[in-house]
């Protein structure tokens, strides 16, 4: 039996290039992951079109204190009365959760093929005077 003595150790000058890493295969995966990552982004922020569902709510209706009902022409009714978009917040009372309608239950009725516009506005001012039960429906079938 032979013994064989341990190969020599390299020096540390060759120890540093020995070991080195290869970066490239692992740059290449990061930036993949990045590119992946910025089209994932940019698909998510994309829109589709959507139809509003028609929903007939007619214990809503019966339960709420205050109905706004808003027609296809964008025309507002507060209550049965019909008001003009710019006269609602007058109509509604001044703004704060002390106001006219905090507390009570609401429900805002909206064609269709309202603006979405009209219906934002009336939910601005709706939350400015505190309301925090609101019903939301579109026109029944």
């Amino acid at each position: 039996m032979k013994l064989v003595a341990p190969p020599p150790r390299p020096s540390s000058d060759e120890t540093d290039e020995s070991f080195a890493l290869p970066l490239t295969p692992l740059l290449d995966i990061v930036f993949i992951l990045l590119i992946f990552m910025m089209i994932a982004v940019n698909l998510n922020e994309q829109s589709m079109p959507i139809e509003l569902p028609e929903i007939s709510s007619r214990q809503s209706q019966q339960s709420a204190d205050i109905i706004i009902e808003v027609n296809a022409q964008g025309n507002v009714h507060y209550d049965g009365v019909p008001v003009r978009p710019e006269d609602l917040a007058e109509r509604m009372g001044p703004p704060g959760n002390d106001s006219l309608l905090s507390g009570r239950r609401i429900l805002l009725r909206v064609d269709e093929a309202a603006s979405f516009g009209v219906a934002a506005h009336i939910m601005s001012l709706l939350q400015e005077r505190g309301v925090i039960d609101l019903s939301i429906a579109t026109e029944s079938p």
